[in-house]
């Protein structure tokens, strides 16, 4: 079975407007107007590139980019590419992700910097013998709170979900489905976690920012 491909950049300080509308006629309207009413322009940019990655993991994979408008971003819900493959894309610390799944393979994926979930107090989200799972395996609650919304990402729960994960170092279960985790190696200092499905490799490129949005 072919791989997860997860393709990552660094957020530019700043984008011409010529690249940024190219990368909003793919949005819907109404989210398309929600990145516009984003006052912080790496916010803004940090959305856009989100779905630059998309397409440039779909043109590694020999996909065709999805048309314009295409893309679904339903409230509470996961993002979906109709006809295309299932996908997710994370963004946190200056940095951007997306994550696209072979055929018939669920996948989420959730990045945060390092010490994230300690600082935001979030060990409510897990029990003591997912902490002490984590801890045993050399991983901290950083890596523990991506697993589970990674998880929860995949399975199109969202936020709300996360709560409901049960996690162990390695793999998942929600609401009767059953996950692997991955965890690449992105750049230092950020917390990856990949959730799927079905177990395949998941494989990784760096890409300049000023190749995707130049």
């Amino acid at each position: 079975m072919p791989p997860i491909l997860l393709h990552h950049s660094s957020v530019p300080a700043a984008v011409d407007a010529a690249p940024l509308g190219r990368w909003m006629a793919l949005l819907p309207g109404d989210k398309g107007a929600g990145v516009l009413r984003l006052h912080d322009a790496s916010a803004r940019a940090a959305s856009l590139l989100g779905i630059a990655l998309l397409c440039d993991c779909a043109a590694a994979a020999g996909l065709a980019p999805p048309p314009a408008g295409a893309l679904r971003f339903p409230q509470g819900g996961k993002p979906a590419w109709p006809s295309g493959p299932d996908f997710s894309i994370s963004h946190a610390a200056g940095h951007v992700a997306c994550a696209i799944a072979p055929a018939g393979v669920q996948v989420g994926l959730d990045i945060e910097p390092a010490g994230a979930a300690e600082r935001a107090g979030l060990r409510r989200f897990a029990t003591s013998v997912e902490r002490a799972a984590f801890l045993a395996a050399g991983l901290t609650l950083t890596d523990l709170w991506t697993a589970k919304e990674a998880v929860a990402k995949a399975a199109g729960a969202g936020i709300a979900g996360v709560a409901e994960v049960s996690v162990t170092a390695a793999t998942a279960r929600f609401r009767g489905g059953e996950y692997v985790l991955a965890r690449p190696d992105l750049v230092p200092g950020l917390h990856c976690t990949v959730a799927m499905s079905t177990a395949v490799p998941v494989v990784t490129r760096a890409v300049a920012p000023g190749l995707l949005l130049g």
